[in-house]
């Protein structure tokens, strides 16, 4: 990340298997290339909180099916972690039933012509 200078890291998951000690020193690590390019932007994605007691993030989106569900901002992580992906998980699954549902009558409606079809392919 340091050598690269991206204007954007993505940083996926570099929490997996790490121990304290090892998450640490990637929190160092990642806090030092921001503090001397604090125009990098850092996109860090993980499933547990520990790496975000370190790292202060900006802003927090919770994803669930490939959607984004909620954002918010470190408290939202904070309340993650308390409650569980479930409340989530459940609302996620109803607006999903209801959008498909209202995604099919607009996609009839709006392919009856072929101008219609071609705008809504587009």
């Amino acid at each position: 990340m340091a050598i690269l200078e991206p204007e954007m890291a993505v940083l996926d998951e570099t929490d997996s298997g790490l121990d304290i000690d090892a998450l640490q020193v990637v929190a160092r690590g990642v806090q030092e290339v921001r503090r001397v390019r604090p125009e990098l932007g850092v996109l860090l994605i993980t499933h547990y909180q520990r790496l975000l007691n370190y790292l202060q993030p900006d802003r927090v989106h919770i994803l669930i099916d490939g959607r984004v569900v909620e954002s918010g901002g470190p408290e939202l992580a904070e309340r993650l972690e308390s409650e569980g992906y479930e409340a989530w998980r459940t609302e996620a699954s109803e607006t999903s039933e209801t959008s498909e549902t209202s995604e099919t009558s607009e996609t009839s409606e709006t392919c009856e012509t072929s101008e219609t079809s071609e705008t809504w392919q587009g």
